[in-house]
């Protein structure tokens, strides 16, 4: 099994300011969510640790490490989308046709694109698997969290198949539990 966690609560996510892959840290509201969001995780059987190298995920990776007291793997490939020339920006301040066009051409502002997550979320699971690492908390974004669940079931990106709608959001220090035993390897395969 995998266990992720979106990290908790900042105030930048609060003012509806893009944050990708800024390194702004969690609120105190984020503190007691991730605080209660512990007492889940510790009851978990966990075996390995990772979490995004970002700020936000960084702080709620060492929260609930309290309880756990594991080694924390920081993996830049648990990122957030970059959002480039957008990081920063107020959303709802954005005009609808830069919103068109940035979602069209992600690239022409400095972001990634989803098919980028997508193939940095693959990354990170062919790279699980190969290890045969299964029991594995992983701290890491809301929007990199979705394209990971979609990762985890196609192996190539296909956008006709991948929708937001088909993977709800994930709320700030909750844990979802995916099956990972498909991916990795039984003992007659080694």
């Amino acid at each position: 099994m995998l266990f992720l966690v979106r990290h908790a609560e900042t105030d930048r996510y609060l003012k509806k300011i893009s944050q990708g892959w800024a390194n702004n840290p969690i609120n105190d509201n984020g503190i007691a969510q991730t605080e209660i969001c512990a007492d889940k995780v510790q009851r978990l059987k966990i075996a390995h640790f990772f979490s995004s190298d970002l700020l936000r995920s960084k702080q709620t990776a060492d929260i609930l490490n309290k309880k756990l007291k594991m080694n924390i793997i920081y993996d830049a490939r648990l990122r957030e989308i970059n959002s480039g020339s957008v990081e920063g920006k107020i959303k709802t301040e954005l005009p609808e046709d830069f919103i068109a066009d940035y979602k069209k051409n992600p690239h022409k502002y400095g972001a990634e694109s989803q098919e980028d997550v997508f193939n940095r979320a693959r990354s990170f699971i062919d790279h699980l698997a190969s290890k045969n690492i299964d029991n594995a908390l992983i701290v890491t974004h809301g929007g990199f969290i979705r394209l990971f669940r979609f990762a985890l079931e196609q192996k190539d990106w296909d956008t006709e198949k991948y929708a937001t709608k088909k993977y709800p959001r994930v709320a700030h220090s909750e844990v979802i539990e995916l099956d990972f035993s498909n991916h990795l390897k039984s003992d007659k395969d080694l």
